[in-house]
């Protein structure tokens, strides 16, 4: 149980147990088995049951409750067909636990609903039935405008298609999401470490249309990330690119995300890219 206990503070999942498990520790200081023990040996575990319970209460006091699961997508019961077809998902129940993890792949045979999911989970598509929660915001009966100003806020998207801006150069394409959120656009983007890292600190005054398909992409990753979302939902970001192409992109998305501290959320279906991400939930799996 020490053992156990002083381990714990890499388990958030496990921290509603928490009390629990320092009210055990407290009541094994009085076992009758320890009273059994000699000196040396009840010191001893004595001892390490003290240390185990300051460290539990240290982190008990320290971490406020709310923390728990404080970074997750979950997914109720949800049901969802397209007009004039079957039903695509039937009561599917799906967490996405980000606490422990910085990088989620789905992946799944071609069909299985992949891009509907991602499309679903950041309410962009509306449920038959079911619920979905994006930490403590429930998609359930929400307007348009809120679902809106919710993705706005916390969520970056990367998808297939580079989407960039025709007539604005790579700068101006980069800074146009900071706008529309109404954030300051004076960044030296020549000087800044997202940029820098996606090799993009040269091209900044060039037409996205005289770039390359990798480059235009390293385009819309900067143009997310610069952002700073909570989450970045990546659909197929490297389908439409060779494979040595589609690995440096993907290497430099990854790279890129974890440096914003931001959680990315893959759709793919591409072995060498989706093996690279920290969990892989088969969608065949959970249907």
């Amino acid at each position: 149980i020490a053992q156990h206990l002083v381990t714990l503070d890499h388990q958030v999942n496990l921290w509603s147990k928490f009390d629990h498990e320092v009210d055990l520790l407290r009541t094994a200081k009085t076992h009758p088995f320890i009273e059994d023990l000699s000196l040396d040996k009840k010191i001893q575990l004595t001892s390490n049951l003290e240390e185990a319970i300051d460290r539990a209460e240290y982190i008990v006091i320290a971490i406020p409750s709310h923390f728990v699961r404080d970074l997750f997508i979950e997914l109720k019961n949800v049901n969802f067909k397209y007009k004039g077809e079957d039903l695509l998902f039937n009561n599917l129940n799906l967490t996405l636990d980000f606490n422990n993890y910085q990088s989620i792949a789905i992946t799944g045979k071609s069909g299985t609903g992949k891009s509907t999911l991602i499309n679903l989970i950041s309410g962009i598509f509306e449920l038959n039935n079911g619920e979905i929660l994006f930490e403590n915001f429930n998609f359930k009966n929400k307007t348009e405008n809120e679902l809106s100003s919710f993705r706005l806020q916390n969520i970056g998207f990367i998808f297939q298609e580079d989407n960039l801006l025709e007539g604005f150069n790579v700068k101006e394409n980069i800074l146009s999401l900071l706008a529309a959120k109404g954030e300051n656009i004076n960044i030296d983007l020549e000087q800044h470490q997202l940029i820098k890292n996606l090799g993009l600190k040269n091209y900044l005054l060039k037409d996205f249309n005289n770039l390359s398909k990798g480059e235009r992409q390293r385009v819309s990753i900067a143009r997310t990330l610069i952002t700073n979302p909570k989450y970045v939902l990546a659909d197929e970001p490297t389908s439409n690119l060779d494979n040595k192409n589609s690995e440096i992109v993907f290497e430099e998305l990854l790279n890129s995300t974890k440096l914003s501290k931001s959680k990315l959320l893959l759709i793919s279906h591409d072995k060498d890219i989706y093996e690279k991400c920290d969990l892989v939930i088969n969608l065949q799996d959970i249907k």
